[in-house]
């Protein structure tokens, strides 16, 4: 998207929209992302990620704080389901 903004010197509201990461919170946004693939599957939608891969995460990489750590990725994967959850809803067909 950066190319066609740079080519056409118009900027994609999706682009444009985009949020800013903190630079400081970039270590914390890629293990979340590493995370995710240890969510557990049940067929029935988007589970949490459980804490004891977070755990074994700390335990792997030799996080510091683990508390810190954990307040992240457990608030970034409430807001991953949270998105998740609206958009498979939206698709569902709901009796009046």
């Amino acid at each position: 998207m950066e190319q066609v903004a740079a080519q056409t010197n118009k900027l994609p509201s999706a682009l444009a929209a985009r949020t800013e990461l903190f630079p400081d919170m970039q270590y914390y946004f890629n293990a979340f992302w590493e995370l995710s693939f240890q969510r557990p599957n049940n067929g029935f939608g988007v589970m949490a990620i459980p804490y004891v891969e977070i755990v074994s995460y700390c335990d792997l990489f030799n996080v510091n704080n683990r508390d810190v750590f954990t307040k992240y990725i457990k608030t970034a994967d409430f807001a991953y389901i949270t998105v998740i959850d609206r958009k498979s809803s939206n698709g569902r067909c709901t009796k009046n």
